[in-house]
């Protein structure tokens, strides 16, 4: 992800969703620590303005705090490779 598509999903879902503008509560977004576009200045203040904090997974942490990704994801990607390359 690009600092582009981040900024684009930022305003387009993330702060569109349900009070998300408009809470009065901040919300916490989680994300890992990929350097390009989740932790830009762009999308900081995007965040900030809408009513957000957020919190960045470190690095290498992603198998133990995310396991899902790290089991789930990692089958679907090798079963899906395999049907491409078919």
């Amino acid at each position: 992800m690009n600092e582009e598509t981040m900024s684009l999903w930022l305003a387009e879902c993330y702060c569109k969703r349900p009070d998300g503008f408009f809470e009065t509560h901040k919300a916490l977004l989680v994300m890992d620590s990929q350097r390009g576009a989740h932790i830009s200045q762009r999308s900081k203040a995007t965040i900030k303005a809408c009513n957000s904090v957020f919190a960045v997974i470190p690095a290498e942490l992603t198998e133990f705090l995310q396991p899902l990704h790290a089991s789930v994801s990692r089958s679907f990607t090798a079963v899906f490779r395999q049907l491409w390359d078919t």
